[in-house]
């Protein structure tokens, strides 16, 4: 199985195969990647095809960079249908978004008439299809930065076997995200920013219930702070560079910082650089359904 990840204007990959303790990864790298869109086809598909060949895989999952799409949430009345009040909101967004985005609706844990959005634009979920097809590959899945993160914790660390847990991917100067999870379900989606002082919320969909008790729990887990007492099971952590995340200083045995070769074999021939296996977190949906 090869998993290709999206990454600002980088495509990493990670080359796995099955074995009778754990995934081996076979072979990693990273090449640059121009935005995904039409306009750039030929050179994304020459792009993808060279990795394909030379990994030997048509066995593909993708992860979409979590800062090419937009998210918001969905509170649907009990008197009204889904339909018409997806509708009326989308009616609140512009011509252009309406029509250039699909929307994927997901529940929430802490409501049953609330959702979670992710929107995707046409022309990316099209591009990629049709230089799948164009190169003869079979796609097992496709995701989304972050959501595939939290299928790396679920598949690698067991996450889905505890109460509630957070995956939080730390950046240094750009957008900070965050997942609260309870009981297997969405309860909480963050995107922040690290100021001096404190971080700041960009945008909070969810449950808003103690919130300043969550951001208490951020502000502590990135400044090196005392940590008030928190609900988490586990929270895992990573980064899109090492240099964030050696800073920080884990506070218990329930702070997980992630790292692929931790759980996963690697094999003998296999040479990478430490400071840089980060990048493969997202690579989690791949490995949906595989016992590691």
């Amino acid at each position: 199985m090869l998993a290709l990840i999206q990454n600002g204007r980088k495509i990493n990959y990670l080359l796995w195969g099955p074995s009778e303790s754990s995934p081996i990864v076979e072979k990693i790298g990273s090449l640059d990647c121009p935005e995904l869109k039409f306009s750039n086809k030929k050179i994304i598909t020459e792009l993808i095809n060279n990795i394909i060949i030379s990994t030997g895989s048509h066995e593909v999952s993708f992860t979409i960079c979590n800062d090419d799409v937009f998210f918001s949430d969905l509170d649907v009345p009990e008197d009204i249908s889904f339909n018409d009040m997806f509708r009326w909101n989308q009616s609140k967004y512009s011509e252009y978004i309406s029509e250039k985005y699909s929307v994927f609706h997901y529940p929430v844990g802490f409501s049953d008439s609330s959702y979670f959005n992710i929107h995707i634009r046409k022309e990316i979920i099209s591009l990629l299809k049709d230089v799948f097809k164009e190169i003869n590959t079979n796609v097992h899945s496709i995701s989304v930065g972050i959501f595939s993160a939290d299928m790396a914790c679920r598949e690698w660390y067991g996450a889905d076997r505890l109460e509630s847990y957070m995956v939080l991917k730390l950046s240094g100067k750009g957008k900070s995200y965050l997942l609260d999870i309870n009981n297997n379900s969405l309860n909480r989606f963050i995107i922040f920013k690290k100021l001096k002082d404190g971080i700041q919320p960009l945008q909070v969909l969810g449950n808003h219930k103690e919130l300043d008790k969550l951001i208490n729990i951020v502000n502590g887990i990135v400044f090196n702070k005392k940590i008030p007492n928190h609900p988490f099971s586990k929270i895992f952590i990573y980064g899109n560079s090492k240099k964030v995340i050696d800073k920080l200083v884990p506070h218990s045995d329930n702070y997980c910082m992630l790292d692929p070769f931790s759980v996963l074999s690697h094999s003998d021939s296999l040479k990478y650089d430490k400071d840089k296996l980060l990048q493969f977190i997202e690579s989690g949906n791949s490995f949906r359904g595989i016992d590691v």
